[in-house]
């Protein structure tokens, strides 16, 4: 767009040396040299061509201004689907009701006051209490000085049925944050994880599939986990960091409580707890869910895999894909059985359709004497790369060449 808010230039000007200055002081002249030329270009070629983008800039303050009208007077407001980096309007009453219904189903709990005040006094009582995981000269660093209540937004699910919401959760001035993201730091650091069955990517996955015999008998099926985060038992999560946790588990202990207790929204003046699972978005939830995830792997799904004569598992996430003989394996009782670990964690599953299977961004393939592996584009991309000429990182614009090399 053609329109530029006043001081534009100084703006950016500021901006670009606040990013330098975080450079190591020997590496700073170059980059601000090479940053001062741009912002010159910048600035002859906007001066050059200031009376056409005078006239453009009107015109799109009025298209802006058009916008705006219509939105208010149909009530309506435009958001960010989930997927696809696309835009949705949707009315002001229906976002609403979605963001309700999500409250209903989840059986949040109503509070009668804003209870960060007593948050904050417990986060302040914890980190004191820490006397190793924490430096007392530290201290000051994991203490939100005026946190407030996280709040929550909706981003439509245009490809599901009745277009639910994925709630995102402004989690940054919340009481905990801070700690949060020190603790899942020091939780990689001292809990043991040993990814036995996790891919890191489509890569790693390509390579554990050719590593599988083929036989006209292979199958293949993934499964999903039903809102994962809001269903991870927190109960059980404690136990297992106790159990297989050799160093500072007091103290990661008593941190991990305090922040699984703060799992709570603010919504239209109103205040919402999850009585269980994890907070959605917070730093600690994927730490959390995978220390659970992997104590249940190494447990109880080892059993069922083994019992069940399971080839392959592969799980990335909350997403799971299997590889199984079917004349050995039934893949419903499979179902069963991992639906039967844990009352709150649910399984759903995705067969193939005409020998084909789809997890994460490839395409699985079985032809007559072999797998075929080719790229699976989601209906919802919307195949949108950063422009070579912006001033994004170039690692950031090299980022859609390597995906679509590898």
């Amino acid at each position: 767009m053609n329109f530029k808010r006043k001081n534009w230039i100084e703006n950016l000007a500021l901006e670009a040396e606040t990013a330098v200055s975080y450079l190591p002081h020997t590496e700073q002249e170059g980059p601000r040299f090479q940053i001062a030329r741009n912002l010159q270009s910048l600035y002859r070629h906007y001066e050059s061509n200031e009376g056409y983008n005078t006239r453009n800039m009107n015109k799109e303050r009025h298209i802006i201004r058009t916008i705006k009208n219509k939105l208010k007077s149909n009530k309506a407001l435009i958001m960010k689907a989930d997927k696809g980096n696309t835009n949705v309007i949707t009315y002001q009453q229906d976002y609403h009701n979605k963001i309700k219904d999500f409250i209903e189903n989840n059986n949040l709990i109503t509070f009668n006051s804003d209870p960060t005040k007593t948050f904050q006094k417990k986060i302040r009582n914890t980190v004191n209490e820490c006397q190793i995981v924490i430096h007392k000269d530290e201290r000051w660093k994991y203490i939100n000085m005026n946190p407030t209540a996280p709040s929550i937004r909706g981003m439509l699910k245009t490809h599901k049925a009745d277009a639910p919401i994925r709630p995102v959760i402004n989690w940054r001035n919340a009481s905990a944050y801070k700690l949060a993201k020190m603790l899942t730091k020091k939780l990689h650091m001292y809990v043991p994880f040993p990814y036995t069955f996790n891919v890191k990517n489509s890569i790693h996955l390509i390579e554990d599939l050719c590593n599988i015999p083929f036989n006209p008998n292979l199958q293949f099926v993934s499964f999903d986990i039903t809102n994962m985060y809001s269903n991870v038992p927190t109960g059980d999560l404690l136990r297992i960091i106790d159990l297989i946790c050799d160093q500072l588990k007091h103290e990661l202990i008593n941190l991990s409580k305090a922040i699984l207790e703060q799992n709570y929204i603010h919504f239209e003046n109103n205040f919402y707890s999850q009585d269980s699972g994890l907070a959605m978005g917070f730093p600690t939830s994927s730490v959390f869910s995978e220390i659970d995830l992997q104590y249940m792997e190494n447990t109880a799904i080892f059993d069922i895999l083994v019992h069940n004569n399971i080839t392959g598992y592969f799980r990335y996430v909350d997403d799971i894909l299997f590889a199984y003989d079917k004349n050995i394996t039934d893949i419903n009782e499979v179902l069963d059985s991992f639906n039967g670990l844990m009352p709150a964690i649910k399984f759903t599953i995705e067969k193939e359709i005409e020998n084909k299977i789809n997890f994460l961004d490839i395409t699985i393939a079985k032809e007559q004497d072999k797998l075929t592996l080719d790229i699976y584009i989601n209906p919802t991309t919307t195949d949108s790369i950063i422009p070579g000429d912006s001033l994004h990182q170039t690692e950031h614009k090299m980022a859609a060449v390597r995906n679509l090399n590898n």
